[in-house]
C-alpha cells in the first residue's frame, strides 16, 4: 500500500484509538460514582450528560464542551463517518478530488484515466460531494490530508485527560 495511504490509516487508527480510550474513562469514571454505577449499560451520551451534571462544580465550561463534542466525534471516527467528522472539526479542504461511473477495467477504464488526467473529464472535490458520491476511499484521503484525523485525535487526548482528572477526585 502505498506510504502516504498508510500515513492516513494510522491517523485514523490513532482517532480510533482515543475514542474507545474517551469511552472507556468514562465508563470507568461512571463506574467509580456511586451516583452513576447503574449507567454501565447506558448510551454513551447518557453517561456523558451525568457526568457533566454530576461534576459540573469541577468542570469549566470549556471542559464541559470538550467532553460533549468529544463523544460526537468518537461516534463520527468510530463509524466511519468522515463527513460529518471533518464538519465537526471545521477541517478545511484537503484539496481531493473524486470521479463517479468510474469503469471497473478494460479499455473504458484506461480512456477514463487518460480523459481525467489530461482534464477532459474533471473530478469533484470530496468536501463538495456527498459521502455516498466521494465513497469511502476519497474521504480517507480527505480527512488525512486536511488533518480531521489528526484534530480528533488531539480533541480525545484533551477530553481523556479531563475525565481522567475527574477520576482522580
Amino acid at each position: 500500500m502505498d506510504e502516504t495511504i498508510l500515513k492516513f490509516m494510522m491517523q485514523f487508527e490513532l482517532a480510533c484509538g482515543k475514542g474507545g480510550l474517551f469511552e472507556l474513562y468514562a465508563r470507568l469514571l461512571a463506574d467509580k460514582t456511586d451516583a452513576m454505577a447503574s449507567l454501565f449499560d447506558k448510551k454513551l451520551e447518557v453517561i456523558i450528560n451525568c457526568i457533566i451534571e454530576h461534576f459540573k462544580t469541577h468542570l469549566t465550561p470549556e471542559e464541559e464542551e470538550l467532553i460533549s463534542e468529544a463523544r460526537i466525534l468518537r461516534n463520527k471516527i468510530l463509524h466511519i463517518d468522515f463527513e460529518s467528522a471533518a464538519n465537526k472539526v471545521n477541517a478545511p479542504s484537503g484539496g481531493i478530488t473524486t470521479f463517479t461511473n468510474i469503469p471497473k477495467s478494460g479499455p473504458e477504464l484506461i480512456e477514463f484515466i487518460l480523459s481525467a488526467a489530461s482534464g477532459k473529464i474533471e473530478g469533484q472535490n470530496v468536501r463538495n460531494s456527498s459521502a455516498k458520491e466521494a465513497r469511502i476511499f476519497a474521504w480517507l484521503l480527505e480527512c488525512g490530508a486536511n488533518g480531521t484525523f489528526v484534530e480528533c485525535e488531539n480533541t480525545l487526548k484533551k477530553a481523556c485527560l479531563v475525565i481522567n482528572k475527574l477520576i482522580q477526585i
